[in-house]
């Protein structure tokens, strides 16, 4: 994909199934952007491929919530599940943004044509990476990209992630935890609320890396996750 933020190299291993987000290379339906949602799609897509045994799932940031969701009501067609510096805490979301109108139209005004522009802060380096805001402006093309960020956000605001978390644990599910030292979007300070939670959790921290560990360190964090899959592989 244009923005694809996990890394290169897992392909010549692993056969890659890649379930694009609302903010990805979707067609943004006009629906509620919740786990119901990316459980079906994630199911449709297994089922469209005829996909019958385990897979092993991985998420980053926002993805993570996606994943461990489809973990917690779907455990028997996960063998293992990988996070990469997941989405762990609930965003203060002004009133306002959730009222009809008027709360699309401030989203529409002020945060959607900005979303591109924040992007580089993922990096530790952005510098590295000098087109990495060309490579997502197209999406913000598309219709329904600024209400698919917006309804995504109100979710996350309500979401309950130790409970969340809590629920991966539970299903006894082999997890590798993956988090960049240096992350400014999601802080690594919020790592306990997904260790904690899940009992036998193997934790790799990223040096010199932020919120995209798999690029920033591409060599340390592929040979943690193909050690993770082949310990776990049938």
């Amino acid at each position: 994909r244009r923005h694809d933020r996990r890394g290169e190299g897992l392909r010549l291993t692993w056969r890659d199934l890649d379930l694009a987000l609302a903010v990805e290379d979707s067609d943004r339906p006009d629906v509620a952007y919740d786990g119901a949602l990316y459980d079906r799609q994630l199911g449709e897509l297994l089922d469209s491929l005829h996909v019958t045994t385990p897979v092993d799932l991985m998420g980053l940031s926002y993805g993570g919530y996606i994943t461990g969701h489809f973990v917690a009501t779907h455990a028997s067609r996960v063998r293992t599940l990988t996070l990469m510096d997941p989405a762990a805490s609930s965003s203060v979301m002004p009133t306002v943004i959730g009222m009809p109108v008027i709360g699309n139209w401030i989203w529409q005004v002020t945060r959607a044509p900005n979303a591109a522009r924040g992007q580089p802060s993922d990096f530790l380096h952005p510098e590295r990476w000098p087109d990495w805001v060309a490579r997502y402006e197209p999406q913000m093309r598309y219709r329904g990209f600024g209400r698919a960020l917006r309804r995504s956000a109100i979710h996350s605001s309500k979401t309950d992630y130790a409970a969340h978390y809590a629920a991966v644990g539970k299903t006894g599910i082999p997890v590798l935890l993956v988090w960049g030292k240096q992350d400014s979007t999601v802080s690594i300070a919020l790592s306990p609320i997904v260790r904690d939670r899940i009992p036998g959790i193997e934790y790799v921290v990223v040096d010199s890396a932020g919120h995209l560990p798999a690029l920033e360190q591409s060599v340390l964090v592929h040979a943690k996750l193909l050690a993770f899959l082949a310990k776990h592989a049938p």
